[in-house]
């Protein structure tokens, strides 16, 4: 009905335009709809419109025209046709857009018109015409059409007339009937409004209908949802209602009971049902509420106790209507009130049986203290009763000692503010005796801020004494302990020292010529000393693990490494019984983990040692892999097998425990205490890990260790040997899995190849095979030349060896730096030192004079106090190859440091005058702000945990423990010796108390690199490898500089400095040690300032180096 009243008018607006009044809105045309001031044209389509450079700018200016377009029936499908046609036109002549938009009705066209969502509304026109509507804004667009439509050629002007009378005659058609439009719209309008008003009254009707059905609908859900009895009665009464509760409390169905009284239906039993009449018809009666406890039956006949509660309800016109009662059964909060009271009773009759006081402490948000509950023996423990304890609790503190009592208070303040538990203890003096009472409370916040303690106190003056009984027990048993340990540690230095004499010598005579009877004596010698110096070694490891004083380190640990040492040591006692070793080190096991090497070392070696002295004959071996691997840790297994006497499973379980052999003949025929795999049981365990064996008499022996490792570095950084391409041709499996295992963690890619087969290859197929592993026994299997290492049964101390026509490598055992090192010569074509072997377990060097040593950098200072240990370093030096002058103690050697330039100090840690830790101190404090560094290694007989800490404390560089093996020695010497030695004094003109630097005109010895190498041609091949390497090394310290860590750049310094040792370049070590010094208090930005001066010193020294290797012919 609204579209089309809204149409009539529109239409009205359209076909009498010269009555349309003008409105404020801004529009040219007036609708019922639209309230904006609209205007009508009919206007006839016309050519090319002349417009001036304004009117161009406007137009063009001008956005798209959305154009509303009213949808009309079949009849005015013409009409709209011919509409869109003069849109077109105009389109052409102004060079406007039109964007049509239509709508099925003119109520939808006037409310978007009025809202801006359309600029014009175009109605259906005749030919020739346009009718349409349009925003005030747009007025300089109306002109133009206007004018567009104006521009009519001469032979049109006819028809132009014809449809402008037209127009005129609807216009005054539509005046004429405007009177009867107008009536005719009031009629409806009347019309329209009785109708709408009727249709409110009817929505208001219904929405009454609906409130008062949804009010009726929620009192009864939630009559019925309540979960206790609910009834309602009239004024007789009578039940009128009852909810679900009801009917499922007394088991009675509502129909059985509305119109009926209480006493007719007596659900509640007779005697109740009465009860809850009466009670009904007194709030009946009087209009008050009503509230009774009652007992009643409920419907398994069971007695119950309730509340009933009535109450009366109105009608409209306020006389009474009725009752309505409701009942709460309260028979479980009086049986737990019941339950209450006894228990109470309960614990009133235990606590006063017992030598306690149970309380409860009330605090107060303004600070006041009360005794909501307290029983117990008061006046025994606090000299008071319980009723004057709560009326006054502070008064307690009266008999509480005084040095106790602010303490008391204090805690118990705290604990309020913190809400912690309170435990304490405080003395308290009745009648002259002193009690100790323990008080136990634990404090929760109620709501109104009070703090309430729930607690005891008991009286503890029995745990008191057998306290104190036992603290001066401990405290004699401790002083035992420093007794024993101290006895203990004395007495391993008296032993050690008188030990390493006897050790030592008897290295020391090995190296000299002697028959075979001498030879064998030695030998028994050497096995009773070391015998004694394990057992010895073993009660106090024992000593220090049963005293808990035993602590676990953690560093960096190269488990190859690790193995190296240990097997290396022990190869040769295998060796000399006829067993083969065999180790094998998965690849999956990460270059470096975290843990105490000390004590892993310890484990490893005493599981090798047990596993070589049981085993006659066979071989033992040693597997190490990762069984588990977690974010940053891998699980480690070390596995020490042998084919030895194997233990028997009755003697397993005991195997473990201290002072135990398998069997007592055992020790009868291997010796020893039985403290070893106690030992290292205790330091697994120490260590978070596990213990376990496997073992069949006349089979052998399995020992299995495991423990969590963290991971520091996951993989090697090998890069001369990543990548590079090999074949392993050998029979035994585990020899050829061993080797490929260690080969991958170098970093190589292997290939398993039969002996024969790699025989039978063609050598076109292995051109890009730059290495080959063969057995000795298959020498003429294949020619390959010096890429060729061939793999022997054969001992090597270094796990290698170079001759001028081979390269062999042990894996009796298979060692990780012998077979990096044969590798290395094998792909370069030269010899490789590997840390630790610089000197040969085999090499007997002759000792230089002192003059030679002190140029060489090889002159020794000792300060030992001991004659025949000042002995022993002298012929172990000699032995080494350095020289050494002796002096008695610290003062001694402060005086003989500051004439003469050495190469290193050696120190007992105790000597009289000055210890070898004042020693240390007083060198390194001379030394600061010099680029001299003296390497000082400290011995001592004293085993003590700390010692190692007190020497490097004191500015030693290592300590070793009595006695000195030669072995040891050298280890420690050949680590300095190659790093330090550039730093000797280089000419023998050079006075001795004169201090030499090195020169910036230091050019390589070559002469001296051949002799060391074998040749020229082995030294030019080694340069040329350095250099290619070095500049590698260089890009590396590039990229550390910007994003590196302190830790970062010293394994980057240790790894290049090793390197360039072997060249023994004064300028580039030097180079190299300056950036060294104080690395870790420098700047990010100095460090990277002085990484790049030693960057572009490098590259320099580099060029020199070529220079000079060009010179070799």
């Amino acid at each position: 009905m609204r579209s089309l009243f809204g149409r009539w008018l529109l239409l009205l607006f359209f076909i009498a335009p010269p009555y349309c009044h003008a409105a404020k809105s801004g529009t040219h045309a007036s609708a019922p709809s639209v309230t904006a001031e609209a205007r009508a044209n009919t206007l006839r389509a016309t050519t090319k419109v002349e417009l001036d450079e304004s009117e161009r700018g406007y137009l063009r200016a001008l956005k798209p025209i959305v154009v509303g377009v009213i949808e009309g029936s079949e009849t005015e499908d013409a009409s709209l046709e011919s509409s869109r046609v003069a849109l077109a036109k105009i389109e052409q002549s102004l060079g406007v857009t039109f964007d049509p938009k239509p709508f099925r009705d003119w109520a939808r066209a006037a409310t978007a018109f009025q809202r801006g969502e359309i600029d014009m509304i175009v109605a259906p026109s005749p030919p020739g015409r346009l009718n349409y509507a349009m925003h005030s804004e747009l007025h300089p667009l109306d002109e133009l059409i206007k004018r567009a439509f104006a521009q009519i050629p001469e032979s049109g002007s006819a028809a132009a007339r014809t449809t402008a009378s037209g127009a005129s005659g609807w216009s005054v058609t539509a005046l004429r009937l405007l009177p009867a439009l107008i009536g005719i719209a009031a009629v409806l309008f009347v019309t329209l409004r009785a109708f709408i008003r009727l249709q409110q009254e009817m929505h208001r009707r219904m929405e009454t209908e609906q409130r008062l059905a949804t009010q009726l609908s929620f009192q009864q859900t939630m009559m019925e949802v309540v979960p206790y009895p609910l009834i309602a009665k009239d004024m007789e009464n009578r039940y009128i209602a009852v909810n679900r509760a009801f009917e499922e409390a007394l088991g009675v169905r509502r129909e059985d009971i509305l119109g009926r009284t209480s006493l007719a239906v007596t659900a509640w039993g007779a005697e109740h049902s009465r009860l809850l009449h009466e009670l009904t018809h007194a709030t009946l009666t009087t209009g008050q509420r009503q509230e009774v406890e009652a007992e009643f039956c409920d419907q398994q006949n069971l007695s119950r106790c309730g509340l009933f509660w009535t109450g009366a309800f109105t009608a409209s016109n306020g006389e009474r209507a009725g009752v309505v009662g409701t009942m709460i059964d309260i028979t479980d909060i009086r049986d737990a009130e019941t339950r209450a009271r006894q228990t109470e009773r309960r614990l009133h009759d235990v606590t006063r049986s017992l030598p306690a006081v149970v309380f409860q402490l009330r605090r107060e948000s303004d600070g006041t203290y009360s005794l909501p509950y307290i029983d117990g023996d008061t006046r025994q423990l606090l000299g008071l009763d319980v009723i004057a304890l709560a009326d006054d609790p502070i008064h307690a503190l009266t008999h509480v000692n005084l040095e106790d009592s602010a303490r008391l208070l204090a805690e118990i303040e705290t604990s309020a503010r913190t809400l912690e538990p309170l435990h304490t203890e405080f003395r308290s003096t009745i009648e002259g005796v002193t009690r100790w009472i323990r008080a136990d409370l634990v404090a929760h916040r109620e709501d109104d801020g009070g703090v309430v303690w729930s607690g005891y106190w008991a009286d503890a003056s029995v745990e008191h004494a057998r306290a104190d009984e036992l603290a001066r027990a401990r405290d004699t048993a401790e002083a035992a302990s420093r007794a024993k340990d101290n006895f203990l540690a004395m007495m391993s230095h008296e032993i050690r020292t008188p030990m390493n004499g006897v050790l030592g010598l008897v290295e020391v005579l090995e190296n000299t010529p002697l028959n075979p009877d001498q030879s064998q004596m030695l030998g028994m010698i050497q096995d009773s000393a070391s015998a004694l110096l394990q057992i010895l070694d073993d009660l106090l490891d024992y000593s220090k693990i049963e005293a808990g004083r035993l602590t676990i380190e953690s560093t960096p640990i190269d488990l190859r490494e690790l193995v190296d040492n240990a097997i290396g040591l022990l190869a040769g006692r295998a060796h000399e019984k006829g067993l083969r070793v065999r180790v094998d080190v998965a690849p999956e096991v990460a270059a470096l983990v975290r843990g105490d090497s000390v004590r892993l070392r310890q484990i490893l070696f005493n599981l090798m040692s047990n596993a070589i002295k049981f085993t006659i004959k066979g071989d033992v071996a040693l597997h190490v892999r990762a069984v588990e691997q977690r974010d940053a840790e891998q699980m480690i297994e070390l596995c020490v097998r042998d084919t030895g006497i194997g233990i028997a499973a009755e003697a397993q379980q005991s195997l473990f425990e201290p002072f135990v052999q398998a069997e007592t003949s055992t020790t009868r025929r291997f010796g020893g205490t039985g403290l070893g795999l106690t030992i290292c049981n205790r330091l697994v365990e120490l260590m978070g890990g596990t213990m376990s064996l496997e073992s069949a008499i006349g089979v052998g022996t399995a020992m299995y260790v495991r423990l969590v490792m963290p991971i520091e570095t996951l993989h090697y950084q090998i890069n001369g040997l990543r990548g590079k391409r090999g074949i392993v041709a050998i029979d035994d499996d585990r020899v050829a899995a061993a080797l490929m295992h260690y080969g991958k963690a170098l970093g190589l890619v292997l290939q398993r190849y039969a002996p024969s087969e790699l025989a039978r290859s063609e050598p076109a197929s292995l051109e890009d095979v730059e290495i080959v592993f063969l057995s000795d026994t298959h020498k003429s299997a294949l020619p390959l030349g010096s890429r060729v290492i061939h793999v022997t049964e054969k001992p090597k101390p270094t796990g290698y060896r170079i001759l001028e026509d081979d390269i062999r490598v042990s894996v009796n055992p298979i060692s990780w730096r012998g077979l990096g090192a044969a590798c290395v010569a094998a792909l370069t074509g030269m010899p490789q030192i590997v840390s630790g072997a610089t000197l040969g377990h085999d090499t007997k060097m002759e000792a230089p004079d002192r003059g030679d040593a002190l140029r060489g950098g090889k002159l020794v200072l000792v300060a030992e106090d001991h004659p025949v240990n000042q002995e022993l370093i002298r012929h172990q030096l000699s032995l080494l190859g350095f020289a050494c002058d002796v002096v008695h103690d610290g003062v001694e050697a402060l005086a003989t440091l500051a004439d003469t330039r050495y190469g290193f100090l050696i120190t007992d840690c105790h000597m009289p005058n000055m210890t070898g830790y004042e020693l240390a101190r007083r060198i390194r404090a001379d030394e600061t702000g010099t680029a001299r560094r003296l390497p000082i290694l400290g011995i001592t007989a004293s085993t003590a945990p700390d010692e190692l800490r007190r020497c490097r404390e004191a500015g030693m560089d290592d300590c070793l423990v009595k006695p000195t093996r030669l072995a040891t020695l050298r280890e420690h010497l050949n680590r300095w010796w190659v790093t330090d030695q550039a730093v000797a004094v280089p000419g023998p003109h050079v006075p001795e108390d004169a201090t030499v630097l090195p020169r910036e005109d230091d050019e390589l010895d070559i002469g001296a690199m051949a002799q060391l190498w074998g040749s020229e041609a082995t030294v030019k091949a080694l340069l040329d490898a350095f250099v290619s390497s070095f500049r590698d090394d260089l890009v590396a310290l590039r990229r550390l500089l910007d994003r590196g860590t302190v830790d970062d750049l010293r394994d980057w310094h240790h790894r290049v400095v090793g390197a360039a040792s072997v060249l023994q370049y004064r300028p580039l070590l030097r180079a190299l040690e300056d950036f060294r010094r104080d690395l870790p208090t420098k700047t990010r930005n100095a460090r990277r300032r002085e990484g790049l001066a030693l960057i572009a010193r490098c590259e320099q020294l580099i060029e020199r180096i070529q220079e000079q290797g060009a010179t070799i012919l």
